[in-house]
Parts: C-alpha cells; structure tokens; sequence
C-alpha cells in the first residue's frame, strides 16, 4: 500500500515556534481529497501508537496530517519536565495557544500541495486522542471553514475556558468516553455537553463506556501499573470506536469507502 509521507514545517505565530507536520496519503491519488487531521496524545506526535493512526487515516481515502503540537525540534518524544511545561501552557485560560497552534496547522493544510495531491479545503475533518481530544474539540469551537468533522477519543473534556464567544459550530461532533476516566469527570463531562449542544453542532454525540478507563484505544495500554493509573486497553471498546468513526467520516468528508483500513 502506497503514501506519500512529507515533513512540513510552520509557524504558529503565537511564539513563533516552528512544528513538524507529518502528511500521509494513499500516492495513487490525483483529485483534491478529504483531508484529516490526527492530533497526538500528551506524549507527543512521534509514538509508533500515532503513526499507526495516521497510517490507517490515509487508508481511509484521505491525506492525513499528523499534527506537532509540541514543537520539539528533534524527533523525540518530550521529556517529563517537557511534558509537564508544555501541559500547562496549554492550560491556560482562554486556550490562546493551542488556538493559535491549530491556526497554523489549518493554514499549513490548506495550502498543502504535493505534485497533483491536493486537499478539498471543505472536506477536512480532524481526530485526537487524549490531549489530541481536548485539541479537537477546541478546534471545533473554533468553527473554522472546511472542517466537517471532529472526533475525540478519550479526550479530556471540559466546558470552554474562553467565555469571549460561543460561535456556532459546523462541525459534526463524536466523542468517546469511558466512564472510570479519571481525566474527565462526570461533572466535567456535563459542563462539556452543555457547552457542546447550546453552540449547536449540525450532530453531536458522546459514546460511553461503561467500563473503560482512559486509553482504552490503546494496545500497549494493559499492565496492572496502567490500571491503577486509570489507563487500560478494551480491545472491543477500541474497535466499535474505529469503526463508528470510519464511517462518521466516510459520511460527513464524502469519503470513498476502502476495506483495508482496520485498527
């Protein structure tokens, strides 16, 4: 199965911090085509767990971005103190830089163009997972143009810190969640939801799991030391997530179905 697989680099003209973008795309493309945004976890863009994502989103029929939020220079994952710093800068109320971050990503993409590859700027869609969850919900409240579709798993989740507007948002909205997340809870989930539906997303839905905890896409997640973490692997939740969500996007990108995209 063929990709093309090409670096880019932008700017996010917050802190003037340069990211790498990774995009992967079947090479027999010729046509503009759906694009899609994967955006990693709080353990940065470079595990073999996010690669295997973007592998699997460009076999769905579209180029997929994987999308650097970290900015870390050496292709690396970032240290404790790093990761420490860098969560709470995104933290920070309201989320300005992880908006201006998602800005330039945004840009980066629509003006991505390799040979007669190129992106329908209004079928793009983006997913995440953990910190990359939180991402694509902010995102979505962003309601910029072109973005169709937005899916979280086991996202953070939280109402919106940034009370200066409530745009409505264009974008069609999965998340799911387990219920023994200890990163989000239950009171959190409702303040999410709330905030979701009064900004009016053409669909939006949350898909529970009774009995998952965080993580629970990933398979290297399944040691007693991650359990007691509140992270484990549920192979059967992990599988109706990716398949509802393959079909969310063939749905709402306009996406030609492919078999052979399996997680």
């Amino acid at each position: 199965f063929g990709y093309a697989a090409v670096p880019i680099q932008f700017e996010d003209h917050f802190e003037r911090s340069e990211m790498d973008k990774t995009a992967a795309a079947e090479r027999k493309q010729a046509a503009a085509i759906p694009g899609v945004f994967v955006i990693h976890t709080a353990a940065g863009p470079h595990e073999d767990f996010m690669r295997d994502v973007v592998r699997q989103v460009a076999k769905l029929g579209c180029v997929a971005f994987a999308v650097d939020m970290f900015g870390i220079r050496e292709q690396r994952p970032p240290t404790s103190r790093e990761k420490y710093q860098l969560m709470e800068l995104f933290r920070q109320k309201p989320p300005h830089l992880m908006r201006a971050r998602l800005h330039a990503a945004l840009e980066a993409f629509r003006n991505f163009e390799q040979g007669a590859l190129r992106v329908d700027t209004q079928r793009m869609g983006a997913i995440g997972y953990c910190f990359g969850g939180s991402c694509t919900m902010e995102l979505a409240r962003m309601a910029p143009d072109g973005i169709r579709a937005c899916v979280s798993f086991h996202g953070v989740l939280d109402e919106s810190s940034d009370k200066s507007e409530s745009p409505a948002i264009a974008a069609n909205v999965l998340c799911f969640h387990g219920d023994r997340d200890p990163l989000t809870t239950p009171a959190a989930l409702q303040r999410f939801e709330r905030d979701m539906e009064r900004r009016n997303p053409p669909s939006f839905s949350v898909r529970r799991f009774e009995s998952c905890m965080h993580g629970f896409t990933r398979p290297d997640k399944v040691t007693a030391e991650d359990a007691a973490g509140g992270m484990q692997y549920d192979r059967e939740a992990a599988e109706l997530a990716w398949n509802e969500t393959k079909r969310f996007l063939q749905q709402h990108l306009t996406i030609e179905r492919h078999s052979d995209s399996e997680m």
